[in-house]
């Protein structure tokens, strides 16, 4: 309620369309079904940017991102860094910093294998 007696419109209702009286497309065990589908259909992939201090002197983790639909998204360690980036590249040459400290991007699953 919103004190006068009416119901309160949340004002994000604004920006979605109001499906209200469409039927569901599906039982909940087929939505739960395709909802799995898509988000293995988008094969999202974690990753690390760590940055190397000189050559192999020491190494520290910087971010986290996720790849996925050829977009590299990274939040810095600290928290107050984000940055959606084209490209792998794009990702080290944004932690890379001068000459003495090198990124590279790392998946989280502990591979070596390439993240794009």
């Amino acid at each position: 309620m919103d004190g006068t007696g009416g119901t309160r419109r949340d004002p994000l209702d604004l920006l979605v369309p109001d499906l209200t009286g469409h039927p569901p497309m599906c039982g909940e065990e087929e939505f739960a079904r395709r909802m799995a589908a898509e988000v293995a259909n988008a094969r999202a992939r974690a990753f690390a940017v760590v940055q190397e201090y000189g050559t192999r002197a020491a190494m520290e983790i910087a971010g986290w991102g996720i790849a996925v639909g050829g977009r590299y998204d990274v939040i810095g360690v600290g928290g107050g860094l984000w940055l959606g980036m084209p490209s792998p590249d794009s990702v080290r040459q944004g932690f890379t910093w001068g000459g003495r400290v090198r990124a590279h991007v790392v998946p989280a699953d502990g591979t070596q294998r390439s993240i794009g």
